[in-house]
């Protein structure tokens, strides 16, 4: 569940398109095909966008993926499709004043989803499932709008704004209907000198999801989970309901400098809270069944380094931290608590040996503990989850018109317990071509990933096309 970020952001390297979704900070993990600079935070600081003052720049796209899920969790679909339609556009309105605004447009078929009627059952403390295997149609619209401009010299402010709808059907009885309004707006502000930019930004977000399941002529049989490894059935009715209401807030840093011949460190730190109810049973009275509260920090620093006139060399680390736990609404008890840190360190090198060639190469190196209990059923997960990654991107300019680039990830790395298995890899690259027209660049792509659990034969292997006019 990935949100469209603006300007020649959207569309990251195998995004799972499932709608628009607000997430903090510390939620968003590191994106498979990653470059440093974009993990600053550009989706939640409208300030960021400061550096782009003096320029007008648009993009067009068009993308469809699948992914055959050969190897699954229980509740995962065995296939997915994915459509994306999306169109940015930022504008220099005066030498004091930017704006940009983003249109796009998402479906999702999950084909041969088995009992789960949630979009996401593994985001969910508190997921409802049925009896029935099915498919399920996910679309709508996600509209967002950036202002940045200068009151003073210097000083910048702004403010950025998205909202989505999104609607979801399964095609078998039990039929389960989802409607999901999210948005999120944040406010922030400034100061870049010459050689030095700081600012700060507050957010807040709000998801409202209403799932409803209704069964002709017999009892709809619909169970929720709670936690992951304890459910309760609900009492048969001809339809049930599950509605789920969380709000979040979430402020944070952000501070560059810039030395000579294009050295920098760049520093961020963010906190954030979110606290979620859930309510299920009949649509005229539904019950109470639980309340989630989450909260956690990052804290991200990128060091570069100009090497020689041709090569950039670049040092990242990212820190996050979140502790989430969630209180049954009948006996007023907490039924699972989790912690979570995760350190990230890594190295990369660009080297240009000329106008017409690039080389990036960037190393990377992860940790996270995990202490995870369910006191209603006695379960316990406590490990260290190790992951490591590797990157490499080029690209070629063939002529005045042309160029080529290509970019790829190999990465290894250990799993949660529900996926049943100790280790797994991954192995994706990307290939597109692109060419300047009258209107742009206009560019094609394709990609490929595959995932699969170490030691066994079954994996996850995704495809994409995308199409692209940018300028």
């Amino acid at each position: 569940m990935r949100r469209v970020s603006l300007i020649f952001l959207p569309l990251f390297f195998f995004s799972v398109v499932l709608g628009y979704d607000s997430k903090l900070r510390f939620e968003q993990p590191i994106p498979f095909i990653q470059s440093y600079e974009r993990l600053f935070g550009y989706e939640n600081n409208p300030v960021l966008y400061a550096d782009w003052f003096g320029k007008s720049k648009y993009f067009f796209g068009v993308s469809a993926g699948r992914f055959l899920n050969d190897f699954r969790r229980t509740y995962d679909p065995r296939e997915t499709r994915n459509y994306a339609l999306v169109y940015d556009n930022l504008k220099c309105l005066s030498e004091r004043h930017l704006i940009a605004t983003s249109v796009s447009y998402y479906r999702s078929d999950l084909l041969r989803q088995y009992r789960s009627l949630e979009k996401a059952f593994y985001d969910n403390y508190f997921s409802i499932i049925d009896t029935t295997v099915g498919n399920f149609v996910y679309d709508g619209p996600v509209l967002t709008f950036l202002d940045v401009f200068m009151p003073a010299t210097h000083v910048y402010a702004g403010f950025l704004v998205n909202y989505g709808v999104e609607r979801g059907l399964k095609d078998v009885f039990t039929k389960c209907e989802t409607i999901a309004r999210n948005f999120d707006v944040s406010f922030g502000a400034g100061l870049k000198l010459k050689r030095l930019f700081i600012s700060a930004y507050g957010r807040y977000l709000s998801n409202q999801r209403k799932y409803e399941a209704v069964k002709e002529y017999q009892d709809a049989n619909v169970s929720t989970f709670y936690g992951f490894n304890v459910l309760r059935i609900e009492s048969p009715r001809t339809t049930v309901r599950k509605n789920y209401y969380s709000e979040g807030y979430e402020f944070g840093s952000h501070c560059k400098i810039k030395g000579k011949a294009g050295n920098s460190i760049s520093i961020s730190f963010t906190r954030g809270s979110r606290y979620t109810d859930i309510e299920v049973g009949s649509p005229s009275k539904p019950l109470e069944r639980g309340y989630w509260a989450r909260s956690g920090d990052v804290l991200e620093a990128l060091i570069r380094k100009r090497v020689l006139s041709w090569s950039d060399f670049e040092i990242y680390y990212r820190f996050s931290s979140f502790e989430d736990w969630a209180e049954s609404s009948e006996y007023h008890v907490v039924i699972l608590e989790n912690d979570e840190k995760y350190n990230f360190l890594g190295a990369g090198i660009k080297v240009t040996p000329s106008n017409k060639l690039f080389f990036v190469l960037r190393l990377g190196y992860g940790e996270k503990n995990v202490d995870y209990r369910e006191y209603n059923s006695g379960f316990e997960f406590a490990d260290k989850l190790q992951e490591e990654r590797f990157l490499f991107s080029t690209g070629y300019k063939l002529n005045q018109l042309c160029r080529l680039k290509c970019e790829g990830e190999i990465s290894h790395f250990e799993p949660y317990f529900y996926w049943d298995c100790n280790e797994m890899e991954s192995y994706g690259f990307e290939l597109g071509i692109e060419r300047l027209t009258i209107y742009g660049y206009s560019g094609v792509s394709v990609g490929v990933l595959q995932t699969s659990p170490v030691g066994l034969d079954d994996n996850i292997k995704s495809f994409k096309v995308k199409f692209t006019l940018s300028k």
